[in-house]
């Protein structure tokens, strides 16, 4: 009941307290401060929780980390492609020169797109769910499943991506589309046209927005056309893996099948290296931003209160108790810091959605989502403000002090 009468009748001189620290040049400083350690502390959690969920979510969906590169046997017959077939938990297996080829022409070229497009070697085994439209079976062709939202340009590549030019697969179902390609050697062409009929979230499995799926006889002849192997030639093996844990299982049987002592790699690696590198970073660069927001807001009511000692024991002498003189100065860096906050998260929010909207459009577009988590807002403010209660022992140090110690002597 004391601390509510305080606060009830002092709000005029919190107020004025708080407006009155702007007039100081150094309390600018201070604020100033204060948001940019806020927009650190919140780019940095949402760097590091998005990060550790990208890291997750690939490895998961994509198929290319349960997907092995294994060589083939000479020794053995078909290059030991019936002994990896065998093998339990082993879903698919063909040839890694099947496994995609790039268009050099198509029928999506236009003003604004190049047109290019990969194609990628499906079945019933490595094509994703379809979320509109049908799929096709291993044995049909002239067929496609292209992304939901299409981008037909090899700038995807780089992630370079337009936005504007994104075309809504709706657009293009049950369409055909016309892809053209040159076997360098004898310089003839070969034309090939699907037809689109269905469409799939490339996000979910980690694929290039201008990547389409088509049947593994079209592709194994656009392949063969354009890069006729040689001969003595063996190529390696894509081995689609169930589940991504039995890959290690896998991984030793096909050791054992092809008579080999080296384990195969995956078709995607992830540098777990830099990874581990970048999230140690944020950890570290955390810790710092909490040091430098304990160590300024010492500063700062260090300076203020010794730059106050007259006003402090004015106030005690007109007869303000310590606590009511301490609860206000504790009042106004409390709704200092609320404000530098609040202006930090909405800095932040603009920065982080422009950034989305311009230089990470092509990475969300490929898969990675970057939100901003509750969590991380709630850690954040924790971090800014929670500080400003550990000070309030400082204050009351100072407050409690001899009205002689705190204005003094005559001299």
């Amino acid at each position: 009941m004391e601390i509510w009468l305080v606060f009830k009748m002092r709000l005029a001189d919190y107020l004025y307290l708080y407006t009155r620290s702007f007039k100081h040049k150094k309390n600018y400083f201070y604020t100033i401060v204060m948001i940019i350690c806020t927009i650190l502390v919140l780019g940095t959690l949402t760097f590091y929780t998005n990060l550790v969920n990208y890291v997750n979510f690939e490895i998961t969906k994509s198929l290319g980390y349960r997907t092995l590169i294994v060589p083939g046997n000479p020794e053995l017959e078909d290059n030991g492609y019936k002994n990896l077939k065998a093998i339990a938990h082993v879903k698919e297996v063909y040839y890694s020169r099947y496994g995609s080829v790039t268009s050099g022409i198509s029928s999506f070229k236009n003003n604004v797109l190049d047109g290019r497009i990969g194609l990628l070697y499906g079945t019933n085994n490595t094509m994703p769910k379809v979320i509109l439209g049908k799929s096709f079976s291993n044995d049909e062709t002239g067929f496609a499943i292209c992304p939901i939202n299409f981008y037909p340009d090899g700038s995807i590549y780089n992630f370079g991506i337009n936005e504007k030019n994104i075309i809504n697969g709706e657009k293009i179902l049950n369409k055909e589309f016309k892809v053209m390609y040159v076997n360098e050697d004898s310089k003839k062409e070969l034309n090939k046209t699907f037809k689109v009929v269905g469409l799939y979230d490339n996000k979910s499995v980690m694929h290039f927005n201008n990547e389409c799926f088509i049947s593994a006889k079209d592709i194994t002849s656009i392949v063969d056309f354009t890069y006729p192997i040689t001969e003595g030639t063996i190529d390696s093996f894509l081995v689609v893996v169930d589940d991504l844990d039995n890959v290690k299982t896998v991984n030793d049987a096909a050791k054992e099948a092809l008579a080999v002592s080296v384990d195969f790699q995956t078709q995607y690696e992830m540098d777990f290296t830099t990874v581990k590198f970048l999230l140690n970073f944020c950890k570290v660069l955390v810790c710092l931003i909490i040091f430098v927001v304990f160590s300024l807001m010492f500063l700062y009511l260090k300076k203020k209160l010794f730059a106050e000692n007259k006003k402090i024991g004015v106030m005690r002498t007109l007869g303000y108790e310590s606590k009511t003189v301490a609860n206000i100065y504790f009042i106004e860096i409390v709704i200092n810091n609320i404000i530098s906050f609040t202006i930090g998260l909405l800095i932040f929010i603009v920065l982080l959605v422009i950034i989305v909207k311009t230089i990470l459009v092509g990475v969300i577009n490929y898969g990675m989502d970057i939100k901003i988590n509750p969590l991380i807002i709630l850690f954040s403010a924790l971090i800014i403000i929670i500080p400003t209660f550990i000070t309030k022992y400082i204050i009351n140090k100072k407050c409690k002090n001899d009205i002689i110690n705190i204005i003094g002597n005559e001299k």
